[in-house]
């Protein structure tokens, strides 16, 4: 099934402006009436005694707006993510990327010191930092009782000859 909006780039705007405009042309052909009789019987004139009737053009005109806007916007939304985007040409399988020769200037181009090949990422710097896949040590399983003494738990996590104290400045000391 083809879309006809996929295809083109102007359709979403184009679609969301005429539904506001059929919803802008419905709001004006409604007597004015009726529309005062929603409002009133909607508890607005309550809450905001300008919105009290009788009702004028510049009412009509804010709510042709508003309407507008509350029709148009979620259809240039919904019209915009539907839309199937072309894919991305890939590489030509011909001559594999890895072996394609880096593109060297003529300048650079000198047979007694021919260029270096590029840095590979994977190949040259090795395992990732923090890589999610590599972990370096195993994981310990906690304790149940989390009230146990941090020794009893790992013994290696505490040195068994305590640190030696700083070394006192001449400028540090108190004098008495």
């Amino acid at each position: 099934m083809r879309r006809w909006w996929t295809h083109e780039p102007l359709a979403p705007p184009l679609v969301a402006g005429a539904s506001a405009l059929i919803v802008a042309v419905a709001i004006a052909v409604v007597p004015m009436w009726r529309i005062e009789t929603v409002v009133s019987e909607s508890g607005l004139p309550a809450l905001l005694p300008i919105a009290a009737p009788p009702l004028g053009w510049t009412a009509r005109a804010g709510m042709m707006l508003v309407a507008a806007l509350l029709v148009a916007v979620p259809v240039w939304i919904a019209l915009t993510l539907l839309a199937v985007r072309r894919p991305v040409a890939l590489p030509s399988a011909e001559v594999p990327v890895e072996e394609a020769p880096p593109s060297v200037r003529r300048a650079d181009a000198h047979p007694d010191a021919p260029p270096r090949p590029p840095v590979r990422a994977a190949r040259d710097l090795g395992t990732p930092f923090l890589d999610p896949v590599a972990s370096p040590e195993p994981e310990v399983e906690l304790p149940r009782d989390l009230n146990t003494p941090m020794a009893m738990f790992d013994p290696e996590a505490l040195p068994m000859v305590p640190a030696a104290p700083p070394p006192r400045s001449a400028r540090c000391s108190v004098r008495q």
